[in-house]
């Protein structure tokens, strides 16, 4: 099945969000803009009404309009999630025939990004990656497989929150970072490694 092209599908105009040029009726959140689009869909800024605060609201491309069953099994893997290293889901729903959640706002720079363009040492990347690791253990250890781990599904940024200095001597790698640095992954992936353990099957 051949993609869409969702940037051009989307736009907004005064608050509102269109898709092919037909609104999505949202009464509770007004979209600033468009601040992502990967191989699984297209996520807006916006803001809650109700609640006053941003919020980010993700769209699945033509694959999730086709199998909502596939894109509400990602959606629940990360909802299931509670850990300080993955964003916060608060609602999903279909609209307009396609599906969506609502989300935890992250204001930064994707992992990838932040690597090419900051000037870090080698002791401070392997903080960073020390921190994924730590939040795929974290996942893997309740029986859930993250489909596509990579540096674009992560986000970085300025937090008021400090990281605790590390206890021991062989968790010392977070302690060349940044005190005030936050870390979110920001998806599980759909790719055909969204299922379960129980699905695969080993070589022997």
């Amino acid at each position: 099945m051949n993609k869409i092209n969702l940037k051009n599908k989307f736009s907004i105009s005064e608050s509102l969000l269109y898709f092919e040029g037909t609104i999505i009726p949202f009464e509770e959140i007004e979209f600033c803009k468009c601040i992502g689009i990967g191989a699984n869909g297209i996520v807006f800024e916006a803001k809650d009404i109700n609640l006053d605060r941003k919020i980010a609201v993700k769209f699945w491309n033509n694959r999730g309009r086709s199998d909502f069953k596939k894109a509400q099994n990602e959606a629940k893997k990360l909802a299931s999630v509670d850990h300080p290293y993955f964003a916060k889901i608060f609602s999903s729903g279909v609209k307009s025939g396609l599906f969506y959640i609502t989300m935890e706002f992250v204001n930064g720079v994707n992992l990838k990004e932040y690597l090419f363009k900051e000037p870090i040492t080698i002791l401070q990347r392997f903080g960073l990656y020390w921190r994924y690791s730590n939040a795929l253990d974290a996942i893997y250890k309740n029986e859930i497989l993250h489909g596509d781990p990579h540096t674009g599904n992560v986000m970085v940024y300025e937090s008021s929150f400090q990281t605790p200095k590390p206890i021991s001597s062989k968790n010392s790698y977070p302690d060349a970072l940044p005190i005030n640095l936050g870390f979110k992954v920001l998806d599980l992936g759909s790719s055909s490694f969204w299922e379960d353990r129980e699905k695969f099957t080993t070589l022997d």
